[in-house]
């Protein structure tokens, strides 16, 4: 789920990693972020169908992997492996 989402009963959006419940009714499925879980308006958007947690719309294009460089030895010392 991407982070643009907003929830059906007090329109917050939702931070990055927080975890949202999907609920499904008659017409179509709802976003509710979990404060509003045990609110009645949230009882009348249907049943639970899901749950979602909300990521970064950039993904994984944000986290750069580093590889470090084994450390060097100085001229002159033995290398104990």
């Amino acid at each position: 789920m991407e982070e643009s989402v907003r929830c059906s009963v007090c329109a917050r959006t939702p931070l990055v990693g927080e975890e949202v419940t999907m609920m499904r009714g008659a017409r179509r499925e709802s976003v509710v972020c979990d404060p509003c879980l045990e609110r009645p308006r949230a009882a009348q958007l249907g049943d639970v169908v899901r749950r979602e947690r909300v990521r970064s719309a950039a993904g994984a294009e944000t986290v750069r992997r580093v590889w470090p460089e084994p450390a060097k030895a100085p001229l002159g010392t033995a290398v104990v492996r």
